[in-house]
């Protein structure tokens, strides 16, 4: 029987005998990795565009932010192709045969990101042909 405590609520050490707390623990913990995480991306992501509008001409970073803007399309497309739906509900389907539906995935998510670093190279190329602004 789980005891109450005054106000009607069950005690520390019920819920950690029930394993709830050290649940509750895990998951915080994991939210603040989870969230630590994305703002050190996003923080060397502002950074890293501060010292490009430093040292790049206007007319190159104008073409820096647009390969930028493509590659959060691409992203965004790869995003809602390979991770949330069709990847997430082949490997499901695929029951014994889920490590070649999971390499063929990962081979696609292979290609679109060599197929990026190639767009971002050629783009660069043309950066030191820029008039400096």
């Amino acid at each position: 029987m789980s005891s109450i405590d005054r106000c009607g609520y069950a005690t520390t050490e019920d819920l950690e005998s029930h394993g709830v707390a050290s649940g509750l623990v895990r998951v915080s913990r994991n939210v603040l990795w989870t969230l630590a995480s994305d703002l050190a991306a996003r923080g060397a992501s502002l950074a890293l565009s501060l010292f490009c509008a430093r040292i790049l001409p206007v007319a190159g970073f104008g073409l820096l932010a647009l390969a930028q803007n493509i590659a959060q399309y691409a992203w965004m497309f790869g995003d809602a192709f390979a991770n949330s739906g069709y990847a997430a509900r082949e490997v499901a389907q695929a029951g014994p045969k889920r490590s070649v539906v999971t390499g063929q995935i990962y081979a696609m998510r292979t290609a679109a990101g060599l197929l990026l670093a190639l767009l971002f190279f050629e783009m660069s190329e043309h950066v030191d042909s820029l008039p400096a602004g």
